[in-house]
């Protein structure tokens, strides 16, 4: 299992989200079990980081959506932890595109305490409007819940 720490923060409202892959990282216990009752070695899992520039939050979302492909590509089970709601967007559209790919239909579920479906004139998906800008951009709505 691959985990990968994505520290975006698209505003300054998300401040601190960077920190937060090294946070949740720092809280796995060095053996746990999984939902099917398997025990996981902390060691056994792979920890990746997308190193990127929240100064240039268009080609942060370029390096996110590509090694997104890679690791979605690759069929190993792969957990993105951020940074802020923003790294959906990116995450989710590799997702998308994979499964196209694969002749699949993609299928998204969220869990949020609201929609984040705010109207935005920025053409960067952010904290506040990301799934608006996922269904704009082809994901199909149909297929989120």
């Amino acid at each position: 299992m691959i985990i990968v720490k994505v520290p975006i923060e698209s505003s300054e409202k998300s401040a601190g989200c960077r920190k937060a892959g090294n946070e949740i990282i720092a809280q796995i216990e060095e053996k746990y079990v999984s939902e099917n009752g398997k025990h996981i070695e902390k060691a056994d899992l792979r920890f990746e980081e997308i190193h990127l520039d929240n100064e240039n939050l268009l080609e942060a979302h370029k390096l996110i959506y590509e090694n997104s492909l890679d690791e979605i590509g690759s069929n190993e089970r792969t957990i993105f932890i951020g940074g802020d709601h923003s790294l959906t967007f990116s995450t989710a559209m590799a997702f998308k595109d994979v499964c196209e790919n694969e002749d699949k239909s993609p299928f998204l579920i969220v869990f949020d305490a609201h929609a984040d479906c705010g109207i935005s004139e920025n053409l960067l998906a952010n904290n506040f409007q990301w799934l608006r800008k996922l269904i704009e951009s082809g994901f199909p709505s149909d297929k989120i819940i």
